[in-house]
């Protein structure tokens, strides 16, 4: 895979555990997370 050769492997690990935990404490927590990237997004964007 291309994406694993330029990105080390260890790096998406810790960024997964995060992700894994939040969706074990609350999922609207990152309901809330994945709609601020979306307007900063739409935001930041053209």
């Amino acid at each position: 895979m291309l994406l694993k050769e330029e990105v080390p492997v260890h790096f998406f690990e810790p960024v997964v555990n995060i992700i894994r935990l939040i969706f074990r404490l609350d999922t609207t927590c990152v309901v809330r997370l994945f709609v601020l990237v979306c307007v900063s997004a739409r935001v930041a964007g053209p």
